[in-house]
C-alpha cells in the first residue's frame, strides 16, 4: 500500500490534464521494452489518474481493459490493476 500512496502523492501534485501531459513527455519508451507492455503501463497511469481526478467510473473502465490485456500476464503491474479494479468498483 505505501507504493500505492506514494503514486498517487506523485500523480495528484498537478491537475490530472497536466500531469497525464508530463507523463507522457517524460515516460519515453525505451529500446528493447515490449510495445505492447508500454501502452498496458501508460493506460494503467491514465486510469490512476482518472480515479485521482474522482472519474472512477472511466478509470474502472480502464483498469478493465488493462486487466483484459494482462490476462496472462502475471507480475506487478497486474497486482496494481486488480487493487484499481476493487477500489473503483
Amino acid at each position: 500500500m505505501e507504493e500505492q500512496r506514494e503514486l498517487v502523492e506523485a500523480l495528484s501534485a498537478l491537475p490530472m490534464s497536466e500531469a497525464w501531459t508530463t507523463y507522457q513527455w517524460l515516460d519515453v519508451r525505451q529500446n528493447g521494452i515490449d510495445e505492447s507492455m508500454w501502452q498496458m503501463h501508460q493506460n494503467f497511469i491514465h486510469a490512476e489518474l482518472l480515479e485521482i481526478a474522482g472519474q472512477r467510473a472511466q478509470a474502472l473502465t480502464e483498469y478493465r481493459a488493462v486487466a483484459d490485456m494482462l490476462a496472462k500476464r502475471p507480475g506487478s503491474l497486474k497486482d496494481a490493476v486488480v487493487a484499481g479494479v476493487k477500489r473503483t468498483s
